[in-house]
């Protein structure tokens, strides 16, 4: 015959057993968490990584940055591809997907050194493109998604 102390530390194992296991881990805390209110965790994003084509990189960019900037598609080349021309679809897209996740968007560089069609005139000239680009560009549809604008490179 069993013991009845036998029987009671059995269960007693059990039910620890049975409660450890529905402990819930805590989550492991994130760049962005762990810099709130000090600074924030950015990256410069591709149109396949705010498009959610790179599948792998989507919960690391949206898990881990507080702060994003498009990689090249807010260069001259691709927003003003020709004289008269604006293109903001791809433009459109990576704000939305920050606003989405609660990102805070930095537009791109202003005023570019290299990717400028090949129709316009140096960016850098005196009278030229940017005259009419700049306006367009920086006072566009997303005027108020972009919280920061780099002006020029240094």
């Amino acid at each position: 015959m069993k013991s009845p102390l036998n029987r009671y530390l059995v269960l007693a194992t059990m039910l620890m057993m049975v409660a450890a296991c529905q402990q819930s881990t805590p989550e492991p805390l994130t760049l962005k968490d762990a810099f709130s209110g000090e600074f924030l965790i950015g990256t410069a994003l591709s149109t396949d990584q705010y498009l959610g084509q790179d599948e792998r990189a989507l919960p690391l960019i949206k898990n881990q940055f507080s702060a994003i900037t498009a990689e090249n598609d807010m260069k001259w080349e691709k927003i003003h591809p020709a004289e008269g021309t604006f293109y903001f679809d791809d433009s459109d897209e990576f704000v939305a997907f920050g606003e989405a996740n609660d990102q805070f968007i930095i537009g791109h560089t202003l005023v570019w050194h290299s990717q400028t069609p090949e129709c316009l005139s140096p960016p850098h000239s005196e009278g030229g493109q940017q005259d009419r680009h700049l306006p367009t560009f920086a006072k566009g549809d997303h005027e108020k998604a972009y919280r920061q604008w780099p002006v020029a490179p240094t």
